[in-house]
């Protein structure tokens, strides 16, 4: 999926952001888990590759009955993968909320509605 096997004989120093956030995502999903948690799971991703990404989290969380806690700023991402949002402000929880609710509380600049 992450198509990474030219990058094998690079140095880790060579690598670019993506490659990066490739390695790290190759080396997250090499062991089995029971709850998943990621920073901006996407960052640094081409389209092609950011949404094959989103797909097989969709997927392995399904297969794997696993949870998955993530951060992000995207609602395309959100809407894919979660069931709950907990919205954060300044480091403070503002609200929780199910997925939809939340999705229509969004302005179209992104903030929320009082």
């Amino acid at each position: 999926m992450f198509e990474f096997e030219k990058n094998l004989n690079k140095k880790i120093a060579v690598l670019s952001g993506g490659e990066l956030q490739k390695l790290s995502l190759i080396l997250a999903f090499s062991k089995p888990h029971k709850l998943l948690m990621v920073d901006e799971v996407t960052t640094g991703l081409d389209y092609a590759t950011r949404w094959k990404l989103l797909k097989y989290l969709k997927d392995y969380r399904k297969n794997n009955s696993i949870g998955l806690i993530m951060v992000s700023h995207y609602p395309e991402e959100i809407k894919s993968l979660c069931d709950n949002v907990i919205y954060m402000k300044n480091g403070t929880i503002v609200k929780q909320y199910p997925v939809e609710e939340f999705l229509k509380s969004l302005k179209e600049d992104g903030e929320m509605y009082a």
